[in-house]
């Protein structure tokens, strides 16, 4: 049921622009001849059995079945000769051809000839929505049927702005550490309460905000807002979760200089902006962080 869930809600977060959707529908309709294949194939995922995969997995995963490659280290001075087809295996000349017209014309064609008969939920974007919330909260809320999923986002002031002048680093750490436990959830539980939906739930500390954003299916979207909730209003910040958090985010800084892209940005801002938090990038500085 997991595995389900997690390929419907793949399927559906892979169509939430209008680039992935045209990109989708071109493959459907040259592949399967179908633009809307992915209704059918939504359709199918769902029917799946447990049995069925059962019996999959028996007939095809056979230990006769089973490859086993192992990758050693050349011996000294041993040299490898690249694998080279024999030129008189195969005369291409013999090779029969077909000339392939690509016309876009014959797919619009096509396009117009599979959807013409079929009746179609128009494509409906509501404006966007204001409210201010006794507590001060603004929420802006905008409804649109493209894709049956929900995308919630939660912004507020700080990231390097919030941090102290020679302190950049604490505002990406606290954001980092914001998924990582509640008063209520410890991080395996928050992480699969978001595997077993197929949802997704990241925390970002840019430069002027940190950010919390959701995505799910449409009818899961309580239950995330509900955890988006936790993780933004009671973080416990887990000693045992820091310990594991803190060398990564020091490795990550460490890596920014790995590519000369990398390090040229990070000179970049640290001549340009001078003394002002924006000198660093937000993760921050490999000291603070390592304190």
């Amino acid at each position: 049921a997991r595995a389900k869930r997690q390929t419907l809600a793949a399927v559906v977060m892979s169509a939430q622009s209008a680039e992935s959707m045209a990109s989708r529908m071109a493959r459907d309709l040259i592949a399967m001849d179908n633009p809307d294949y992915l209704q059918h194939y939504v359709r199918q995922i769902e029917a799946i059995t447990a049995d069925e995969l059962q019996a999959a997995a028996d007939a095809l995963l056979t230990e006769q079945r089973l490859i086993t490659v192992t990758l050693h280290p050349l011996s000294p001075g041993q040299q490898v000769t690249a694998m080279q087809r024999d030129p008189d295996e195969l005369d291409v000349d013999t090779l029969p051809a077909e000339p392939v017209e690509l016309d876009n014309r014959h797919l619009v064609t096509k396009l117009q000839d599979t959807t013409q008969d079929e009746v179609r939920q128009a494509l409906e974007i509501t404006p966007i929505e204001r409210h201010v919330l006794p507590n001060g909260l603004r929420v802006l809320v905008q409804r649109s049927n493209m894709v049956p999923a929900v995308s919630m986002q939660l912004f507020q002031l700080g990231g390097l702005l919030a941090d102290a002048p020679g302190r950049e680093g604490v505002a990406n750490a606290a954001a980092m550490m914001l998924i990582k436990g509640t008063n209520s959830r410890d991080a395996q539980e928050i992480a699969r309460t978001i595997d077993d939906l197929g949802a997704s739930l990241d925390t970002q500390s840019g430069n002027n905000t940190i950010y919390l954003q959701a995505h799910c299916l449409s009818q899961d979207w309580q239950e995330v807002l509900e955890l988006l909730a936790d993780v933004a209003l009671n973080p416990s910040f887990p000693a045992d979760e820091w310990a594991k958090l803190q060398p990564r985010i020091v490795s990550a800084i460490a890596s920014q200089k790995d590519r000369w892209s990398g390090e040229l940005s990070t000179k970049f801002r640290e001549t340009y902006f001078g003394d002002h938090p924006w000198s660093q990038t937000t993760l921050g500085r490999s000291e603070v962080v390592a304190s």
